[in-house]
């Protein structure tokens, strides 16, 4: 029995020291995996946040637009009185609508705006997440080879990737 504990003290050596390897691998891990979550969780706020001061904006360029149409609109009205034409009909009508076509092209191109950005708020969260994931996927498989290699007892320095 003597002759055996030279070839067992090691190798039961080893075999604790790929453990605690592992165990510590797995804390890291885990921590990794928690920081990507908590990252995630605070990307997602910023772009909520970020979304609702782009519809707080539409909404008040959308009152503005608003304001505005009505203003000119009074304004082409007490110029066409003046000039003893009615907007109800004729040119007077053609001037009002078409300033009202104008205001709904600026609301139309603001809609497409808000669109824009919105998908581009999207995109950089996505783009954060894959970023998240792909990062931890790395980070697991360096884990495992570096596992595998300390297991085979292979020197650092040797790259299995």
């Amino acid at each position: 029995m003597a002759a055996l504990t030279p070839t067992i003290v090691p190798a039961l050596l080893t075999g604790a020291s790929v453990g605690l390897n592992l165990l510590q691998r797995s804390q890291e891990l885990s921590a990794a995996e928690a920081a990507a979550k908590q990252n995630a969780k605070a990307n997602q706020a910023e772009a909520n946040l970020r979304l609702e001061d782009l519809r707080t904006q539409q909404a008040e360029e959308a009152v503005k637009r608003r304001d505005a149409l009505r203003r000119a609109q009074a304004r082409a009205r007490a110029v066409l009185a003046s000039r003893g034409v009615g907007g109800a009909s004729g040119s007077g009508a053609a001037l009002l609508q078409g300033l009202a076509a104008e205001t709904a092209r600026d609301a139309a191109f603001a809609a497409q705006e808000f669109g824009v950005k919105a998908e581009s708020i999207q995109l950089g969260l996505d783009a954060s997440r894959q970023s998240d994931l792909l990062r931890l996927s790395e980070q697991r498989r360096r884990a495992q080879l570096d596992t595998l290699r300390q297991g085979l007892s292979l020197p650092n320095r040797f790259d299995l990737i």
